[in-house]
C-alpha cells in the first residue's frame, strides 16, 4: 500500500503466514519538514498474527 500527502510518502507491506500463526505490517513513513532543509523517516512495526513478534531493535 502507498500513501501521499503533500510533503509525506508512506509504504507499507503485508506479510503473512497464517498456517503458523506469523503477521506483520512494516511500514515507512518519509516526510519532508516545511522551511527546512530535513527529512524525516518513521518506521512502524505492527504485528497482524496470532504469535508475539520478538525483535531487538
Amino acid at each position: 500500500m502507498i500513501g501521499s500527502g503533500a510533503t509525506w510518502i508512506e509504504f507499507s507491506q503485508e506479510v503473512a503466514e497464517p498456517t503458523l500463526g506469523c503477521g506483520y505490517r512494516p511500514t515507512k513513513r518519509l516526510t519532508l519538514t516545511p522551511g527546512q532543509p530535513e527529512l524525516v523517516i518513521d518506521h512502524i512495526l505492527e504485528n497482524t498474527g496470532r504469535k508475539t513478534v520478538e525483535t531487538s531493535v
